[in-house]
């Protein structure tokens, strides 16, 4: 195919550009152009046997080292092998004719104009956005393009793109603009609609909504109109005024009421209007004859008091079991804190509140907690037996990553104590 087509434009940084873009669809370089050169090596190394790049290499061994590969992909300042590209090429799994076709400027988010994506305005949906911004994201190297629109909505996607559908999948909204804003007004206005189905029309969460309210000052109290006529407030309702007349006949209906008990909603309702009346407007008698109140929640039941002694012995002897069980657990250690041993009692509700009056449980908690270098010896334990098992060369610097843990450990001094012992009593056995 090469041979047919002498004319192909094979500029060498067209060619580095198409080598970058296959890589890191592969994993093996990022969308900022950093290539993972040990990676690389690895798996060219392994896709070809050597007797195949053996007759290839001529006088060096660059392809069955891995090194030529790497030219390759590096800007070219010399001429290299067709067959080098070939193999190249194969292992990316391209042929030379497509991986020509491949554009040598990427592009993540396709071509423009993209649609806008806000669903108050009138080209919703419509290509009207013709310009994006384009960055690296630090933490993974994939690329996050930024979408402005006149009407003033802006939203960002990480790509790249896997799909056409994507142009119309918005990852974060960064900006609402005015035409939204003044949609959410007047739907927050309109108190007929609940914050779902405004949260619906504008293709938002309701707490996104809420938010946004906030955020543009406007009231939080939304109350319908039919129900403020429907409704009038309770205070404005006529109160039940009796003269002094009728005073002696309400007494002896509430008195009544009182004796012989509500049997309906109805006197039941009549018993607490009389009572709310005759406490207001009567309180001296009401006093002599009324009933005592009492404080709600509180039953017929006494309420039933609690042995902290038996439950703190009780107790004593589930966190024990349970520091043992959590001491011989297998795989990575966790550190022992005391909530994290109280919370794998299953009895966190009955422990954590009351340890003033559970003596014995506190001091065993405390004896049962791990300082910080107590527990990184039991983990430094743990990573030197998994070195073991794994047969693989002791070193400090492989102990410490797979201790793991916070960066400050690796400087501080009796951390690094630990792992230099732990290394040196791992090597014999490795010998």
């Amino acid at each position: 195919w090469l041979l047919t087509h002498p004319a192909l434009p094979s500029e060498p940084d067209a060619v580095h550009r198409r080598y970058l873009a296959v890589l890191s669809d592969r994993g093996l370089a990022t969308y900022a152009g950093r290539l993972r050169a040990t990676a690389l090596r690895t798996a060219f190394v392994r896709a070809y046997p050597k007797s195949v790049l053996r007759p290839l290499d001529g006088e060096g061994d660059g392809l069955q080292s891995g090194r030529g590969v790497l030219a390759l992909v590096h800007r070219m300042r010399s001429s290299l092998s067709p067959i080098h590209h070939l193999l190249l090429i194969r292992f990316l799994g391209h042929t030379a004719e497509s991986f020509f076709q491949i554009p040598d400027h990427p592009e993540f988010f396709g071509t423009g104009p993209w649609p806008c994506l806000n669903r108050t305005a009138s080209h919703f949906h419509e290509p009207v956005i013709k310009r994006c911004v384009i960055l690296m994201r630090g933490e993974d190297g994939k690329p996050v393009a930024t979408f402005r629109c006149t009407c003033g909505f802006a939203y960002s996607r990480v790509g790249p793109d896997w799909s056409p559908m994507m142009r119309f999948h918005m990852g974060r909204v960064l900006e609402y603009g005015q035409t939204w804003d003044r949609s959410l007004k007047t739907l927050w206005e309109n108190s007929d609609l609940k914050v779902e189905e405004i949260a619906d029309r504008l293709d938002v969460t309701p707490p996104t909504v809420r938010a946004q309210v906030r955020r543009l000052g406007l009231s939080l109290r939304r109350r319908s109109e039919r129900r403020r006529e429907s409704r009038p407030h309770r205070w404005h309702q006529p109160q039940m005024i009796q003269g002094a007349s009728d005073r002696k006949e309400l007494r002896r209906e509430w008195l009544v009421l009182r004796d012989e008990g509500c049997s309906t909603d109805q006197a039941l309702s009549r018993k607490k209007q009389l009572e709310r009346w005759l406490r207001r407007h009567d309180p001296e008698w009401f006093r002599r004859h009324g009933m005592p109140r009492r404080k709600e929640g509180l039953g017929k039941v006494g309420r039933e008091e609690v042995d902290w002694t038996q439950r703190d012995h009780t107790l004593v002897h589930l966190v024990e079991t349970t520091v043992q069980r959590l001491r011989a657990q297998v795989g990575k250690p966790r550190r022992l804190t005391r909530t994290f041993i109280v919370r794998e009692t299953g009895q966190l509700k009955m422990i954590a509140p009351y340890l003033t009056r559970l003596p014995k449980t506190r001091a065993l908690l405390l004896g049962a907690v791990e300082t910080e270098n107590e527990y990184l010896k039991r983990r430094a334990a743990w990573a030197v037996a998994s070195l073991g098992q794994s047969c693989k060369v002791p070193t400090a610097t492989r102990l410490r990553q797979l201790i793991g843990g916070r960066r400050a450990w690796s400087r501080d001094a009796d951390v690094l104590q630990i792992i230099e012992g732990a290394a040196e009593a791992l090597r014999p056995a490795a010998r």
